[in-house]
């Protein structure tokens, strides 16, 4: 058994908001059956989700939206690491009066 809040309410030290869907235990069962028929929590048999305040049953979530990157060949990774190394050192960097 699941319950949502209509309006902000504190239970046993625990505050409970609106559009979030929280189980009920064995604790809170008799405290959730008497906010329901005060009209101001709500009971559900199964977990639902809330959009923009209104119940869903399901969210929709969409495969396609996420971002498929192409596959790099190992020539391609040896050509930039390389490039990479050499790039790491610039010339003006080194200073060549001191030594040895």
């Amino acid at each position: 058994m699941f319950f949502s809040v209509k309006r902000e309410i504190k239970i046993a030290g625990k505050t409970y908001i609106p559009c979030v869907c929280y189980t009920v235990t064995k604790f809170l069962e008799r405290t959730v059956q008497k906010l329901s028929e005060e009209g101001k929590a709500v009971i559900y048999s199964e977990r639902v989700f809330f959009q923009n305040g209104k119940v869903i049953k399901k969210p929709v979530v969409k495969e396609t939206l996420t971002a498929s990157k192409p596959k790099k060949d190992k020539k391609e990774k040896k050509a930039e690491n390389k490039t990479k190394e050499t790039e790491a050192v610039p010339l003006e960097a080194v200073d060549e009066s001191e030594g040895f």
